[in-house]
């Protein structure tokens, strides 16, 4: 990822914890097995080399061991990803939300594996990320359906702006909805979470719009709006240009639906947000999902990729 994967300063640990996710999946008969699961997997799907560690001189340098072929790997995910899809099928009926629950937590595996150093992961660069990804996710099911036929370009539902700036971005009802207005949308879930958490206040929305409004089609588009000691550095646009193609294979890993895309997205968000309670003040926790959430959900997936 452009910058953010290579020059992003990782500085908050994230401490584990239970999650609202965990808590959902708890009656499952797999639930114990599907953290460690995930995290095995994590390895796989992303191949993060780690350095050789060089043993001391006075140790015995180990015999090579044997790898085991490709092919062999690529069967053993596979038969994995199956072995998840009819658990998670098994378990639909009592938890509709199950396969976006554990989509998420695939992807917040996925995501702290890749960020993590020395100093652990930075909280505000996962929240920033899954932010960027859960508004992107809504405009993107959203084309998908006007390409299908399924929904019709036609307003206050779906709305195409031309900016004077250059380029086509999309608001309306179907976006807002399932950004900011429904109980089960970006800042629902998020805020509900934060407030867990402690937060007291929570950004405020239309100012959020009305800037965004201003700055269409304008190279600071989607400029976050946060103290500079939480600035990740990258805009949502290049977080969806240089990451989101890689995750959309996360997010259809368990047939999870694209309309549904968005709802696993926002389950890592209240993941990580548990995880980052002490690291961050909670009332930024909100205005870090939705300052990255809001202008990625008004891109136009036929160019931001």
């Amino acid at each position: 990822m452009r910058g953010l994967l290579i020059s992003v300063r990782l500085v908050h640990q994230l401490p584990q914890g239970q999650t609202d996710c965990e808590k959902a999946m708890g009656t499952g008969w797999f639930a114990p097995y599907i953290l460690a699961w995930l995290i095995e997997l994590g390895k796989h799907m992303f191949w993060r080399k780690k350095k050789d560690k060089i043993p001391p001189p006075d140790m015995e340098t180990p015999p090579p061991q044997l790898t085991t072929p490709p092919q062999f790997q690529e069967t053993t995910q596979n038969q994995a990803i199956e072995a998840m899809k009819a658990s998670i099928a098994a378990e639909e009926a009592q938890n509709p939300h199950i396969r976006a629950q554990i989509t998420g937590k695939d992807i917040v595996a996925n995501l702290m594996e890749v960020l993590e150093d020395e100093h652990g992961v930075r909280a505000e660069a996962l929240l920033a990320i899954l932010g960027s990804f859960a508004g992107f996710s809504i405009v993107y099911a959203m084309v998908g359906r006007l390409n299908d036929g399924s929904l019709t370009a036609t307003a206050p539902e779906v709305v195409s702006v031309a900016a004077k700036g250059g380029g086509k971005f999309y608001s309306g009802n179907y976006i807002n909805a399932r950004l900011a207005e429904d109980k089960i949308s970006v800042f629902g879930l998020t805020a509900a979470t934060a407030k867990k958490v402690g937060a007291t206040e929570f950004p405020d929305l239309q100012e959020l719009f009305q800037r965004m409004a201003e700055t269409l089609g304008k190279p600071d588009f989607g400029t976050p709006q946060l103290p500079p000691e939480h600035q990740i550095g990258d805009l949502p646009a290049d977080i969806i240009r240089s990451a989101y193609p890689t995750y959309l294979a996360v997010l259809g890993r368990y047939d999870l639906p694209q309309d549904d895309y968005f709802v696993a997205c926002a389950f890592a968000i209240q993941d990580v947000i548990h995880r980052a309670a002490g690291a961050i003040d909670p009332n930024l926790l909100t205005k870090i999902v939705m300052e990255y959430a809001a202008p990625a959900s008004r891109l136009d997936p036929s160019t931001a990729l």
